[in-house]
């Protein structure tokens, strides 16, 4: 089947954000990719949206669930399941997406059935990670500034095979690297996956506080996150090399950076505590 004429799923997991969905909506209704299908997975109370979003105004194919439960990974998987369209993708719910993102995404989308994008801030400069600059298929060995959760482009037969896991992710006590997981799945059961400059999300920079109790909180339950990939995969020299170089930092910071010591501190009882809690 020529790729112009499949469609395209988006997933949207979201919590404690109404003017962000709101914007990424309206982002989404400029692109001129057509079907697009839109899923909202609404993980806040019912009463958050004390007016039903104005879906009327936007020309999309947009479909709304609240739901009872908690965890991105969860989110996602059981806006998957409702996906009717050929591919699929799941920005974050504080993403926007330019003009041209799908349409680039679905050009690789023909030749590759896994796609990743890249985040940039509003000077168009990397966000949330370092991206690679090269554009290319990923391996086990250069996957790293290739691929982020919120700009993966899927076939769905596919995704509906791997799914998330749903132990990790923001939302569970080993919150981050469910995008690790799944890529270092596909990888090894030979899946080729490609990464493009060309498909960009705007995402705003996360700004770390390193004396806020949040900032500590959310660091704990990333490294949590990290710790358990590398468990789940045996990646103990991935693991070990952060242990090492956190421990060898903080009484660095001890002497130097005082007001940073109390977030590595948490990120290195992360470390521990995702290893060796389930």
């Amino acid at each position: 089947m020529n790729v112009e004429k499949k469609s395209l799923s988006v997933v949207i997991p979201t919590i404690g954000r109404k003017k962000e969905l709101l914007i990424l909506l309206d982002t989404l209704s400029y692109s001129d990719v057509r079907p697009l299908e839109v899923i909202i997975v609404d993980q806040n109370p019912v009463s958050f949206f004390q007016e039903m979003l104005p879906f009327e105004k936007y020309d999309l194919d947009i479909r709304y669930f609240n739901v009872d439960f908690k965890g991105a990974s969860k989110a996602r998987n059981f806006g998957l399941s409702k996906v009717r369209g050929d591919y699929v993708c799941f920005p974050d719910d504080d993403c926007e997406i330019f003009s041209d993102t799908f349409t680039y995404a679905l050009k690789f989308l023909g030749r590759y059935p896994v796609v990743f994008g890249k985040c940039v801030d509003r000077d168009g400069k990397d966000s949330v990670i370092k991206f690679c600059h090269i554009d290319g298929e990923l391996t086990k060995s250069n996957m790293n500034g290739r691929f982020v959760e919120a700009t993966i482009f899927i076939d769905t037969k596919l995704m509906k095979k791997y799914l998330f896991d749903e132990n990790l992710g923001v939302g569970t006590f080993h919150g981050a690297e469910e995008a690790y997981d799944l890529v270092y799945r596909l990888l090894s059961n030979n899946i080729v996956i490609y990464y493009s400059n060309s498909i960009r999300f705007y995402h705003p920079n996360k700004v770390v506080d390193y004396s806020n109790v949040r900032e500590l909180r959310r660091v704990f339950s990333y490294r949590c996150g990290l710790a358990a990939l590398c468990m789940k995969h045996h990646l103990y020299k991935k693991y070990f090399f952060r242990l090492l170089l956190v421990g060898l930092y903080i009484p660095i910071l001890v002497l130097l950076n005082r007001n940073k010591v109390r977030y590595y501190c948490s990120e290195f009882l992360g470390l521990i505590t995702g290893a060796v809690i389930k």
